[in-house]
């Protein structure tokens, strides 16, 4: 993925972030260039972080035929908004894996590429 790429795939996660926050309780973002900061952590996150949870959890992600998915995809927001404090949050951890969900359809929709 070139850098070009990258950073539109920022944007698009930014702006689908942004709309989460307003059509969604308990999820809130200050501004859109918070939302893309979100965007820009998530992709650290799933670069660094979420490999070695995936490797750990296999298992029982092989036992629930890859929903387990899901859960690990809301951990991963729920660590990005413990990182950014008050300018992100989300109310729970259910929550988190809904956000998960959600953002997941609608990145599929506009064909934005996985951070």
């Amino acid at each position: 993925m070139s850098m070009e790429d990258y950073l539109k795939n920022l944007l698009v996660y930014g702006i689908i972030i942004l709309l989460m926050s307003y059509v969604m309780k308990g999820f809130y973002v200050d501004s859109l260039i918070t939302a893309i900061l979100v965007a820009f952590v998530i992709s650290l996150l799933n670069t660094f972080i979420k490999p070695v949870i995936e490797y750990i959890s296999l298992p029982i992600t092989f036992l629930t035929l890859g929903i387990f998915k899901l859960v690990i995809n809301g951990f991963i927001l729920f660590l990005a908004d413990l990182i950014l404090g008050s300018h992100f949050e989300i109310s729970s951890v259910l929550m988190a894996v809904l956000s998960a969900i959600v953002m997941s359809l609608l990145s599929n929709v506009v064909g934005a590429k996985e951070l």
